[in-house]
């Protein structure tokens, strides 16, 4: 029995949601094809001998990000004529050069690979592997489902073009998985299309949820024992606050016994110095080493309060709650949260007290004081949180059970 799992340009190693769905299946004696693109940010890890690992591609391994050109609708038409057109010609170049034509490149490789075998089932990771499994004739050949991880809104020339072809290959899917109900709404709304089945799985990992607190950071960092550990984990990037986490220890209220440590991936040699500058050592430690899953459980299991901020610019960053990887990490660790506030983190919350949301960064301080004052209750809160909300098993058997 052989499926094959499409996941083009994402940070496959950094998903939980993916590895996961592979290491599923593998433990239930399928071999698994993992179709990627190329190297993304870190060497991805294989936690099974039936997981294949496919590089479809001849690209240059990705370590560091390129940002897409977006162009503003008021931008385009306040320029003269001649500007207008050098900006329409910037941007088709770049969508073809640097999307188009390497998805295409991409596509081509799976069709060329998966030739070799017979398949149960396709699964499709985000738009741009559904749009590649149709390009490459898997759809048409076997059955297949869509497991959206972002959403896109109709904002560039670029998510317009992908949702009109994420439309079209979404024509023949068996269903679609989702996040949530909020996010299903959004990607059914986007798509334009009614019918689609839908499923709905939270970002999860794996269990069980690991109850005691290590010392591995404590070791690792020689940091003294009685010290709190704030953690982040994940990428580093503007969206997700995290200049502005490492700042909030200069604040008059962030206590001495409290270290903040940010771990994960980081493409802007900037962000990077503008931390070490303006933030003391004995503060902010940054991680940015690629840990394997054991040892990510380790590091996360022996911090104590887990923060998972994104700035409020759009319906991706807003709806994080059942979507973020952190959130799930976090929860299998049973580390309390601090997330930002809104309608969704706030009911969230309120049904889970498991942590706490603050309107802005500036929060930061006095929500982990407020955590810490009453520890242990939001610690027993997040581990009953991770059975019901982010328990990988759970949440995957109801998809499981619908390919059976």
């Amino acid at each position: 029995m052989r499926i094959a799992i499409l996941v083009y340009c994402y940070p496959v190693a950094y998903s939980p949601t993916i590895l996961d769905t592979a290491l599923y299946w593998a433990r239930r004696d399928y071999i698994v094809d993992l179709l990627v693109d190329r190297f993304v940010y870190a060497e991805i890890e294989k936690q099974h001998p039936n997981i294949n690992i496919i590089y479809c591609t001849s690209l240059t391994p990705i370590t560091r990000s390129v940002k897409s050109i977006e162009i503003k609708r008021n931008l385009i038409f306040n320029s003269s004529f001649i500007t207008r057109i050098s900006v329409y010609h910037s941007l088709y170049k770049s969508i073809f050069t640097d999307w188009l034509m390497p998805l295409r490149a991409y596509a081509s490789g799976v069709r060329k690979y998966v030739g070799k075998f017979t398949y149960l089932f396709i699964i499709a990771f985000d738009a741009d592997a559904l749009i590649a499994a149709d390009w490459s004739g898997l759809s048409a050949k076997y059955p297949y489902y869509y497991h959206s991880l972002e959403l896109y809104e109709n904002n560039t020339f670029k998510n317009r073009l992908r949702r009109k072809m994420e439309k079209k290959a979404c024509a023949g899917v068996r269903f679609v998985v989702v996040q949530d109900e909020q996010r299903a709404a959004q990607l059914i709304s986007g798509l334009d299309t009614r019918g689609l089945k839908l499923f709905l799985c939270p970002v999860s990992v794996m269990g069980p949820s690991l109850l005691e607190k290590g010392d591995y950071i404590f070791k690792k960092y020689n940091i003294p024992s009685g010290k709190k550990i704030i953690l982040y984990t994940g990428a580093f990037y503007a969206e997700a606050f995290i200049e502005e986490m490492a700042y909030a220890t200069n604040d008059t209220l962030w206590n001495n016994e409290w270290v903040m440590l940010l771990h994960g991936f980081c493409n802007s040699d900037n962000v990077l110095e503008k931390i070490r500058s303006k933030t003391s050592r004995d503060k902010v430690i940054l991680s940015l080493n690629s840990l394997s899953q054991g040892e990510l459980d380790q590091l996360t299991a022996s911090a104590h309060i887990g923060l998972a901020l994104y700035k409020q610019l759009n319906a991706n960053l807003v709806l994080t709650v059942f979507s973020s990887g952190k959130m799930a990490q976090y929860a299998k660790c049973s580390l309390p949260v601090v997330l930002t506030a809104n309608k969704i983190s706030d009911e969230f919350i309120n049904n889970f007290g498991c942590g706490l949301t603050i309107p802005d960064e500036k929060g930061l301080c006095r929500a982990i004081s407020g955590i810490l004052s009453d520890y242990e209750r939001y610690r027993l809160n997040m581990i009953k949180t991770f059975e019901q909300k982010f328990n990988f098993e759970t949440n995957y058997k109801l998809v499981a059970d619908a390919i059976q």
